[in-house]
């Protein structure tokens, strides 16, 4: 069960970073961005599942919120430089 959790988390980074890499605008590498950082946050929750890992719980109250605001920063900044534009 875990190892096919992992080859998920896996492959869906792998299209994340592909469709990062190929996107035709900065909205589509800012959602695959988004992506990126929920899959490392389900990373962390699977590894705190299954190691009973404190440490990783804390990890994740970190990360998500920061995950939010940069997101949110990037929307605001790419907002604000098409109306500048």
């Amino acid at each position: 069960m875990i190892y096919l959790m992992i080859t998920a988390l896996v492959v869906s980074s792998g299209l994340a970073m592909y469709r990062c890499i190929k996107g035709p605008d900065w909205m589509d590498r800012v959602m695959t961005f988004d992506l990126l950082n929920n899959i490392s946050i389900a990373s962390a929750v699977l590894y705190a599942v299954f190691s009973n890992s404190e440490e990783a719980v804390s990890l994740i109250l970190v990360l998500a919120p920061l995950s939010f605001l940069s997101n949110t920063f990037f929307v605001f900044l790419l907002e604000r430089k098409k109306d500048i534009l």
